[in-house]
């Protein structure tokens, strides 16, 4: 009897003198991913924060802790792609009728160090990169705002041609600040510009382009002194095909062209700067 009363008391003892134990581990809690807005460079298998006004490979713009259920885990899910489409597509951004002109992006995956999770259990975040690689300065954050801020290499830039698309901060004459569709009756097919739009409709779209490189320039007048000409032009972004006898399609693009002199970044979110003269 004498010994069974000790062992209760080395059991029961301890647990009156503290409470609060309850005698069951609980797991700490794993890291959190990085806030969305970080900049980093990337190595093949790794990431680095950086400052935004450094030059960076990519920046997180959407992200998974690691208790989420719908974190991806493998290293080539499709998610990161999906997210972007979602936030960068065709239509993520639409102003004056045109949607805003943004390529050259694509994506990558990471994923929280060994160190910050058990196993496969940890946090997921998608960057978002230029699609040739290029390190960039300034954030991505507002790609879909209504003031567009994007660094040049997001942008969809040419030289001569429409077709030969280059990253802004490459030397070019030409940008494409947007692209818009439609249709009109077949018999407005009369006097036709050298767009294939009918006058009237042509005049309309100019007046709206006008408007969107005012918006997207940051600059009141976006010929900054007719250095620069705004125009509507065919598009190449587009292929354009009637839905139905009687009615023809259309697609166009506004850009920005600079005449003989080259570029060499992007004059969206320019304002009252000098022009990126190479």
């Amino acid at each position: 009897v004498m010994l069974l009363l000790a062992v209760c008391a080395a059991v029961v003892v301890p647990q009156l003198l503290r409470p609060g134990l309850t005698g069951r581990a609980s797991a700490a809690p794993l890291p959190a991913p990085p806030p969305i807005g970080t900049c980093v460079t990337l190595g093949s298998r790794s990431y680095n924060r950086i400052d935004c006004s450094e030059p960076h490979d990519g920046e997180v713009f959407v992200t998974w802790t690691a208790d989420d259920p719908d974190r991806p885990v493998g290293r080539h899910s499709l998610s990161c792609t999906d997210e972007s489409n979602h936030r960068f597509g065709a239509e993520s951004t639409r102003l004056h009728g045109w949607v805003l002109t943004i390529v050259n992006v694509s994506t990558r995956l990471i994923r929280a160090p060994r160190p910050e999770r058990v196993g496969e259990r940890g946090w997921a975040a998608c960057v978002i990169r230029a699609a040739d690689q290029s390190r960039f300065v300034g954030s991505v954050t507002g790609l879909t705002a209504v003031q567009v801020q994007r660094p040049g290499v997001f942008g969809s830039c040419s030289s001569g041609s429409l077709y030969l698309h280059l990253p802004c901060t490459d030397p070019h004459t030409i940008e494409r600040l947007g692209t818009t569709t439609g249709v009109y009756p077949v018999d407005e097919a009369v006097d036709l510009t050298a767009n294939g739009l009918p006058a009237t409709l042509d005049t309309a779209l100019r007046g709206t382009c006008i408007d969107l490189a005012r918006d997207v320039t940051g600059n009141a007048d976006p010929t900054y002194g007719a250095r620069l000409i705004v125009d509507v032009v065919a598009s190449s972004m587009v292929p354009t095909i009637s839905p139905t006898r009687g009615i023809v399609a259309y697609s166009v693009d506004c850009v920005v062209t600079s005449g003989d002199v080259a570029l060499n970044d992007s004059v969206v979110g320019l304002g009252d700067g000098a022009l990126p003269i190479a």
